[in-house]
């Protein structure tokens, strides 16, 4: 899927200098890793006080010592990035903010940018289903297909079939339970192909 960003210079509507000077205001606006622990209780007070302290004599950084001392998970991990995402500025306001786009034209734009988006996403959708159809005819597992296929569903948000996969791939990957590993697959693809439709 494109971003936004490059949606804008590709369309015209502003410079690559312009995106990326309001990219670094945006970076320099963003809460530090720390300050979001802490704001958010994803780690307690003492913990923060001890990996803080950790830094000032590792190369490491925030959240690898976090993990090195027991205190990170993936729960944390998830709602760091969750709360990352709402606490960073968006670029369309620094973009008003700099003048660089007028408001008004600028939910024309986004207006504009998110048919666009629609449209990559039923494509991508009916790329899957075409690819879903040719492993259904396959008689052997093809990781690297399977893999190609989880990425395209992780691009327009279709995390069901991403994880679904993954956890496919990663349980028989390995070559183990060739039996079995060909009866999930074709349980897996059938269970995300589409309907055939009616003559």
């Amino acid at each position: 899927m494109k971003l936004f960003g490059q949606y804008l210079i590709d369309k015209g509507h502003v410079s690559q200098k312009q995106l990326l000077e309001c990219l670094i205001e945006q970076s320099n606006l963003m809460q530090s890793i720390p300050k979001l622990c802490f704001d958010h209780k994803i780690l307690e007070e003492n913990d923060i006080f001890e990996i803080l302290k950790s830094q000032a004599t590792s190369k490491k950084d925030f959240v690898t010592l976090a993990t090195d001392m027991g205190l990170w998970s993936q729960e944390k991990q998830d709602k760091l990035e969750a709360e990352s995402k709402k606490s960073r500025p968006k670029i369309g306001q620094l973009l008003i903010e700099k003048g660089i786009i007028p408001n008004e034209k600028l939910a024309q734009i986004l207006a504009d940018y998110f048919v666009v988006c629609d449209q990559e996403k039923a494509a991508i959708a009916e790329s899957i289903q075409i690819r879903i159809s040719e492993q259904i005819r396959m008689t052997t597992t093809d990781f690297l297909a399977l893999r190609e296929i989880m990425a395209l569903a992780e691009s327009i948000g279709n995390l069901d079939l991403h994880f679904d996969f993954i956890e496919f791939i990663f349980k028989y990957e390995s070559g183990h339970e060739k039996e079995a590993c060909e009866k999930d697959r074709l349980a897996l693809l059938q269970k995300y192909a589409a309907p055939a439709k009616a003559a």
